[in-house]
């Protein structure tokens, strides 16, 4: 056994220099013309990851875990723009530091030709210079820097204007971070369970963004604590906020509603509180109370100021006449394209249509919009003293933004069966018009309104009645007071009608002698128009 450890520390210096020669390492720079390009050339012995950025007249270009024999030195170069560069390591960060100055700021370009070199280059426009070699450069030459200084990290206006730029090949993902929070300015607490490599390309990206996406890719995520960045586990912090809410205390606070009631807002109040946290109900006094950490509590607080306002409302008028197709003609009504969708309206319809027996034909929804509706009643007026139209109904409804309003004209009958024991079952159906609106109101200009309209009616028969039902679900925006119609609720109706010479065309077998019978078909339509308005009051200019 002591021999083998012997050998083991004999081995030891020759397997840390191995590992050292495994790192890639800065051997040159060199400053050359190309074209009217000046192009900034890093000689490495391997393929590294890198990130570069600008501060204002500088170029900073870090090397990830990159070894340099010009550690803490700088040059004065003068050529092609160039007035000088410097080389530090931030052990920190575990990276060497190369800042190139400029005479002033010049956009640039960045790029790998060939494996172990890194090519910058500056869009200087400048004559053409002799080259130069860091190399080349004896170490009397070259003007060392202090010890221990630093290159600052960017000011917040240079991270706001300025983007971020990396290659990184297979790197580290602790050095990656540590680089990103080197160049932010931020300190940075990276968690037990962080590792792992990375290996992305980006270019002129925001140092945060970046790190969000390189946490993304995997699996990490971060929080900002004032100056400080946390790195970990969605699932770690999740612990730890838990663990934090369980240790602090409760309070409850007892919140009046004066607009809307418990029952709407608790569910939306609940998902904001903790685990920990309750909301009861009173309807008595129309209130919530909440029970939870204080930040919680207070989080609520502002939220009923939000949920709790006034909710405007709005007047629906709605009126439904049903006539013969001819007499909808004369009403001058058009149902071009050009009157359902402009700049300004987006109309989209949804029609279903329950497959029933005569005398239903069908349904074909059309739907526009009537600027004038007091000519169009006038008109309908008149058709109805002249008994060729009649008015099915007329309702007028107010509801509240957002809340659907449902109107219903028609009748209601029973039915009596049996059941498999055959005792009696009495069973209420409706057949008429169903008709439910829901407007949404965009501003006191616009109201977009969701319909559904649906048209049943009693086919009697020889045993159980039918019911034929014609159903239709559209959206529709219109300005404030503008009326909107619906039509292509066609029905086929069927009339006959005898007449002869009185007593004799009634007379059994004979009867078809003296009297004459005539059939008359007619197509019907029902339309709807529906007016909304907004009823405004001290919620003017404020929606």
């Amino acid at each position: 056994m002591y021999k083998r450890i012997g050998i083991f520390a004999i081995l030891l210096p020759f397997i840390l220099m191995s590992s050292n020669l495994l790192q890639a390492k800065l051997t040159n720079i060199t400053v050359r013309n190309v074209e009217k390009y000046t192009d900034v050339v890093f000689d490495l012995t391997d393929e590294i990851s890198y990130t570069d950025f600008r501060m204002d007249s500088k170029i900073v270009i870090d090397l990830l875990e990159v070894e340099s024999d010009f550690e803490g030195r700088s040059w004065t170069i003068n050529k092609g723009e160039v007035k000088n560069i410097r080389v530090s390591r931030i052990p920190s960060a575990e990276l060497t530091r190369i800042i190139i100055e400029c005479t002033k700021e010049f956009n640039y370009t960045i790029n790998t030709p060939g494996k172990g070199i890194i090519s910058l280059k500056l869009n200087t426009n400048t004559e053409p210079f002799s080259t130069w070699e860091a190399s080349s450069v004896s170490t009397e030459e070259a003007v060392g820097e202090e010890k221990g200084e630093e290159v600052p990290s960017p000011t917040r206006d240079v991270l706001e204007k300025t983007g971020l730029s990396m290659r990184l090949e297979r790197a580290d993902l602790v050095t990656v971070l540590r680089s990103i929070a080197k160049y932010s300015g931020r300190n940075m607490i990276i968690g037990d369970d962080v590792k792992g490599e990375i290996s992305v390309e980006l270019k002129n990206v925001h140092w945060e963004k970046a790190l969000d996406l390189i946490l993304k890719t995997k699996g990490y995520t971060y929080i900002i604590e004032e100056n400080i960045i946390r790195v970990g586990t969605a699932e770690s912090f999740s612990v730890e906020r838990e663990k934090g809410e369980l240790a602090k205390p409760l309070e409850r606070s007892v919140f009046s509603l004066e607009f809307t009631t418990p029952k709407e807002i608790a569910k939306t109040v609940k998902s904001a509180l903790t685990k920990r946290g309750t909301v009861e109900e009173d309807e008595r006094t129309n209130s919530i109370i909440v029970t939870d950490i204080p930040s919680k509590v207070e989080a609520v607080k502002k939220l009923v100021e939000v949920l709790d306002k006034k909710t405007p409302q709005v007047v629906i008028t709605a009126r439904v006449v049903d006539l013969d197709r001819s007499a909808a003609k004369e009403l001058g009504l058009s149902w071009e394209v050009t009157n359902l969708r402009n700049a300004e309206w987006n109309i989209e319809g949804d029609v279903s249509h329950v497959t029933t027996p005569e005398p239903v034909s069908g349904v074909y929804l059309n739907v526009g919009t009537v600027k004038n509706f007091a000519k169009i009643s006038a008109r309908l007026a008149a058709m109805e003293n002249t008994q060729r139209l009649k008015t099915i109904a007329n309702p007028r409804i107010t509801t509240v933004n957002n809340k659907k309003a449902t109107i219903f004209g028609g009748k209601r009958f029973a039915v009596t069966t049996t059941d498999i024991h055959g005792q009696p079952i009495t069973k209420w159906y409706q057949a008429g018009i169903d008709l439910s609106v829901t407007p949404h109101i965009n501003s006191l200009e616009d109201i977009t309104m969701d319909i559904t309209v649906e048209l049943s009616d009693v086919v009697p028969t020889a045993a159980t009645p039918t019911i034929t039902q014609t159903k239709a679900t559209t959206q529709a925006l219109v300005k404030n007071g503008q009326t909107l119609v619906i039509g292509g609720f066609i029905s086929k109706t069927t009339s006959k009608t005898k007449s002869g010479i009185p007593i004799l065309k009634d007379i059994p077998l004979i009867g078809n002698l003296f009297s004459k019978t005539s059939t008359e078909e007619r197509n019907r339509e029902v339309l709807i128009f529906i007016t909304p308005h907004i009823v405004v009051s001290e919620l003017e200019g404020k929606i």
